[in-house]
């Protein structure tokens, strides 16, 4: 690519442009946002904790209630058995209630995460206003290059219709032109192109070299 002038006055705007932007607001609450999702993350790893050891603990007891209840009805401790149920439900409340906590602190975690998208897209927004005057001169470039480029084709098409040669070279622009060519692209898919002046009037020159010349009948030539 070329660095012209008005280019390069371009590029030193743009680098002021990008100099002037502030993020410090993003920046802060985005630190912020994760010294409270560190905060979240140490407190899920500690509930982990205590569910594995009351599932531990719930096992243990569940193995051995059934010969508690039976060894105490043997003894007409009726008390006792009843004793044994409570207290296996209330670590099963305590599991229920470290659940619960556990999907509160994901579920915080998942805000956060949204509000710093939400803080990037502010931070990107604020970067991609100043890059717009460059993209814009660039995408003006890039699509006269595609011209340029669609040009050339159309002459060097011409010139391997006039000497029924230089197949590969035509070739070669055919594909690059499907990259360039139709919906969405630089350039709107015409089927076919101009020849460009100067060359169609260079090749005139085969209509004074007799029949087996291959002078140019058309200023038009195929995409394909």
């Amino acid at each position: 690519m070329i660095i012209d002038n008005n280019l390069k006055k371009l590029l030193a705007r743009t680098m002021s442009a990008i100099e002037s932007v502030d993020l410090t607001m993003e920046e802060s609450a985005i630190a912020i946002l994760d010294k409270n999702s560190r905060t979240n993350s140490e407190a899920v790893a500690k509930v982990e904790k205590q569910l594995i050891a009351i599932g531990r603990q719930l096992r243990e007891e569940e193995t051995d209630e059934g010969e508690k209840v039976a060894d105490a009805v043997l003894n007409d401790d009726t008390t006792a058995a009843e004793a044994l149920a409570p207290s296996i439900e209330t670590l099963r409340e305590r599991r229920n209630s470290l659940i619960k906590g556990r999907l509160e602190l994901m579920r915080r975690n998942s805000q956060i995460a949204r509000k710093k998208r939400q803080l990037q897209v502010s931070a990107d927004t604020k970067i991609q206003v100043t890059l717009d005057p460059l993209v814009e001169e660039l995408e003006k470039r890039q699509k006269a290059a595609a011209n340029e480029i669609a040009d050339i084709h159309a002459g060097i098409s011409a010139i391997s219709l006039c000497s029924n040669g230089h197949i590969s070279a035509r070739h070669r622009g055919q594909l690059s032109l499907e990259g360039l060519m139709g919906q969405l692209k630089l350039l709107p898919g015409e089927r076919y192109i101009n020849i460009p002046d100067e060359i169609a009037k260079a090749l005139d020159v085969l209509k004074n070299k007799g029949p087996l010349a291959r002078p140019l009948r058309t200023n038009q030539i195929g995409r394909w």
